[in-house]
């Protein structure tokens, strides 16, 4: 109700109360009067621009993380008798802890905030917003509600699992990142031909150089210590015994790359995209948001393997982690494992289809593991068959 309309209120009182001749309608109409009084003076102290935020620590997290969500409303102008109801809205997925709303009612010149607490359990990105707020005058005259654009994305990465050893199998003995700083010769990296030394081994001499220049020519090696791995995940659902397999394989993969990564790893990952193998917190920050943001397709194992062979490093080794190996996708691993990459397979899950994976992951491949639960990640270990 405007005050214009309390107004014709006590003006219609006050000549009722005259034609009447009695003192109920003059009283009446000076309550109203008041209430027209306090009305407008309420109704110009609510008016100015109001500024919603968000803000919390970070936003890339492990699943089964609890983050605290603080809002806040931060007021321009005058809004000193009025009240204010804000709302967060939270995303599908996300358990709250206490309320995602608040109602305030005074003087809010300072602004207004709170808290409360979210519970995200499954790999995912959350979309936090936008920020609904209503305000309006004490007595409900003039009530306004905005709705701000911002949102904000909370990135939630597999948990990971600390791994007691790194043992991924390498087509080099000394590892597959060429390096200038030689902690070893790699005799698989033939880098051109020197004068022989005294103390040579007669394996190192270069026989046809020799014979050409009438003296003892010796071979020289490039120096390499960082292995090098990729790693592949199965992003099809159907290839795997149910959901909890499906998200078991990416923390497999979490847990691979941070571990290689302190290990002495450089570990890339293929998904909808690619990530060149790397290392640094820098690296493991970018790969775990792709495990959070990473998506489900329907395409067949062989489909997403298709475009993994040309992202490759040179003779780096392929880490693929799936519940199903069909036969099509066996001799495809072959023939990168005759290409010159190291293959090893960590097969999920412990049902019929994840047996005859594993088995047909021994026959091709160099290395093979399996994991049935979250518990025998951190005692993860390739079994190699091959080289």
């Amino acid at each position: 109700m405007n005050p214009i309309t309390l107004f014709g209120i006590a003006t219609f009182a006050i000549a009722l109360g005259w034609a009447m001749g009695t003192p109920l309608p003059f009283g009446v109409a000076v309550a109203v009067l008041v209430s027209v009084i306090f009305v407008w003076i309420t109704v110009n102290r609510v008016d100015g621009a109001l500024k919603s935020g968000r803000e919390l620590e970070k936003t890339l997290v492990a699943a089964g993380s609890v983050i605290a969500m603080r809002v806040s409303v931060s007021a321009q102008g005058a809004f000193r008798f009025c009240w204010l109801e804000l709302q967060d809205s939270v995303p599908e997925g996300a358990q709250v802890r206490g309320s995602s709303a608040t109602f305030v009612v005074g003087m809010l010149q300072a602004g207004a905030k709170w808290m409360y607490l979210t519970e995200l359990t499954r790999r995912g990105v959350y979309r936090f917003g936008p920020i609904r707020v209503r305000y309006g005058d004490l007595l409900g005259v003039h009530a306004r509600s905005l709705e701000s654009e911002e949102h904000t994305d909370i990135y939630v990465h597999p948990r990971i699992f600390p791994l007691t050893n790194m043992n991924l199998p390498s087509h080099r003995p000394f590892g597959d990142l060429r390096t200038n700083a030689m902690a070893f010769e790699d005799p698989t990296r033939p880098a051109g031909t020197r004068e022989y030394r005294q103390g040579d081994s007669l394996k190192r001499i270069h026989w046809t150089a020799t014979a050409r220049a009438m003296r003892l020519i010796a071979k020289e090696y490039d120096g390499s210590i960082v292995p090098i791995g990729t790693i592949a995940i199965d992003r099809n659902p159907q290839n795997y015994a149910n959901l909890d397999d499906y998200e078991l394989a990416f923390s497999i993969a979490a847990s691979l790359l941070v571990s290689g990564t302190y290990f002495g790893y450089d570990i890339g990952i293929q998904l909808e995209s690619s990530l060149a193998p790397g290392r640094g917190e820098l690296h493991i920050e970018k790969a775990l948001t792709m495990l959070a943001s990473t998506s489900r397709t329907e395409d067949t194992l062989a489909q997403q393997l298709a475009t993994i062979r040309t992202s490759l490093s040179w003779r780096g080794t392929l880490i693929l982690i799936t519940s199903h190996l069909p036969t099509d996708v066996a001799a495809l691993l072959d023939i990168f494992r005759h290409s010159g990459h190291a293959v090893s397979v960590a097969v999920v899950g412990k049902d019929a289809r994840a047996d005859v994976a594993l088995g047909a992951a021994s026959n091709v491949c160099t290395a093979v593991a399996q994991v049935r639960n979250e518990e025998e990640i951190s005692a993860l270990h390739f079994i190699t068959l091959r080289y």
